[in-house]
């Protein structure tokens, strides 16, 4: 009993490790997608885009970057479970459940969100009139 523990606990450890690396990774894909494009998010509060509108972009980009990503590793990781686990290796305990896909694209739309938090942030603190010029 008491090495089951040790092993939940590994697991535990891996799994959040493993989400805390996959945030850095969109985190840092956002927030370089937005910063490469500061003048252009500066000319469209110029032309008149609220500053809600411009947040929304933000998250739709980081969204539309993350969750079919995240489908396509979910989808992937049936087919392995499946054909991997319970044909060639025949453990026909392991399986992914539907529960778990779910789960898996929760976590995806929660990292989407995380990740746009930031750079939406600083989406709303651009000096329009100082980048316009600079360009």
């Amino acid at each position: 009993v008491e090495r089951l523990a040790d092993v939940n606990t590994i697991t535990a450890v891996v799994i959040t490790a493993s989400l805390f690396g996959l945030f850095l990774i969109c985190f840092n894909t956002v927030l370089h997608s937005v910063a490469e494009r500061v003048g252009q998010f500066a000319l469209l509060n110029a032309v008149g885009f609220a500053p809600p509108r411009l947040i929304w972009l933000v998250f739709l980009e980081s969204f539309l970057t993350i969750v079919p990503a995240a489908a396509l590793g979910l989808s992937c990781a049936w087919l392995a479970v499946h054909a991997i686990a319970t044909e060639k290796l025949n453990l026909p305990g392991i399986t992914l459940t539907a529960g778990g896909l779910a789960d898996g694209v929760l976590i995806a739309m929660g990292l989407a969100v995380a990740a746009a938090l930031l750079p939406s942030v600083q989406v709303l603190r651009l000096d329009c009139g100082r980048l316009l010029r600079r360009a």
